[in-house]
């Protein structure tokens, strides 16, 4: 397809839960797979408080602070139901997906995008999903970089964990000499369609729950979060993100133009070829 007829449509889906948003991008990626839908979708939205499980089992933990209240409220033979049940009286749910990486954290605050998209379109490559991921790692960067963080940079590499040396990714900040995660991904591909995405950190109120687990297996001393608020000490404006990410999007994934569709016209738009078999 050539760059004049390459367009996507952009749904603001406002406040969601986690789980509804990700039987949709499913449902977008399968049509997408059966080429029952032709263009690529990417979706933005902020989630009620979640904890979530990705698909890299030995890096999803709760923090050690948040087992020991656990553990006083349940005894010390605590089980699953008992961590959930916990959260949940703290207007917390849990959920377990196949995204990428390990535990994360979800809640208003956090500005959240999901390209749901023929990545190997986007990066003009078979096979490409480390370039794919690559490219949301410069659009975090240059999003994030235009509300004045300093010291912002793609991390790549590796680093000495407690768990032995793993890869760090995404988007950081260095304050005072410590390391903080402002931008995040996690990715997940179906032949040639790749859907969840990235999340930009904009509020103090989108990182708090990262208290009740460790980062993708990392301890907080590893990994901590912040949010654009708590380094500017200036509430952000969260149409600007957007506004600008869109713009990234459509530089970077090479669109001739992304169109704006309201939540009634996706799902008009999605309930079209529904007599069509679908295949996983």
């Amino acid at each position: 397809m050539s760059l004049e007829e390459r367009v996507a449509y952009w749904v603001d889906l406002g406040l969601t839960e986690y789980l509804k948003t990700y039987d949709l991008q499913v449902n977008i990626a399968h049509l997408r797979r059966n080429n029952l839908l032709k263009e690529d979708i990417i979706l933005t939205t902020e989630h009620r408080p979640e904890v979530n499980f990705g698909s890299a089992e030995q890096h999803n933990q709760f923090s050690e602070e948040f087992l020991d209240e656990v553990r006083k409220l349940k005894g010390q033979s605590f089980t699953k139901e008992d961590i959930i049940e916990v959260l949940k009286s703290k207007d917390i749910a849990f959920s377990k997906t196949s995204r990428g990486g390990g535990a994360t954290v979800i809640a208003p605050g956090q500005i959240i995008f999901y390209p749901v998209v023929d990545y190997e379109k986007v990066v003009g490559k078979v096979l490409g999903v480390g370039d794919y991921k690559n490219l949301i790692d410069r659009i975090l960067y240059n999003v994030i970089s235009k509300f004045n963080v300093p010291n912002l940079a793609i991390a790549q590499g590796l680093i000495q964990t407690s768990q032995g040396v793993r890869e760090r990714r995404d988007v950081w900040t260095n304050i005072e000499g410590h390391d903080f995660k402002i931008g995040s991904k996690g990715i997940h591909n179906a032949g040639n369609i790749a859907y969840h995405g990235f999340v930009i950190y904009a509020d103090i109120a989108g990182t708090k729950l990262f208290d009740y687990i460790k980062p993708c297996g990392y301890s907080h001393d590893e990994v901590s979060v912040i949010s654009i608020e708590e380094i500017t000490g200036k509430q952000v404006d969260k149409e600007l993100i957007k506004e600008l990410t869109k713009a990234e999007i459509k530089e970077k994934f090479r669109y001739s133009k992304i169109t704006e569709l309201s939540k009634e016209e996706l799902f008009e738009m999605l309930d079209k070829p529904v007599s069509a078999k679908v295949t996983v």
